[in-house]
């Protein structure tokens, strides 16, 4: 294999390594039920659950799309896994949310990591 192969493969490899580890701070979330958004279609349509802000402004196309599996990094260590039910551009700053749960599931100061990114 000469340089260009080499430089070429390593080019590759780096990019993967760098889409697999895509994360983003949590700078607010807004709990979405029948209480906090009364009088509008959201929990209809979505059901009630987080919204979490991401620390990432708004772009025309966000990072992640409906129903990817999103990991999340707790401030204590902890993880889990969860999916995107929907995403909010409209705003300034990208926000995920996520049916059926809880703010103490996702506190502020977590990660999210893209796992299924675009």
């Amino acid at each position: 294999m000469g340089r260009r192969g080499l430089l070429g493969f390593f080019l590759y490899f780096l990019a993967a390594v760098v889409q697999l580890w895509i994360v983003f701070r949590v700078i607010e979330t807004i709990r979405l039920d029948e209480k906090t958004a009364p009088g509008t279609d959201v929990v209809a349509i979505l059901g009630c659950g987080l919204l979490v802000h991401l620390d990432l402004p708004e772009r025309n196309s966000p990072p992640v799309d409906c129903d990817a599996i999103v990991r999340v990094h707790r401030p204590d260590g902890s993880t889990f896994d969860t999916v995107v039910r929907a995403v909010e551009a409209g705003g300034p700053n990208v926000g995920l949310f996520f049916q059926d749960v809880e703010k103490h599931e996702i506190p502020l100061g977590s990660e999210i990591e893209l796992i299924g990114c675009k």
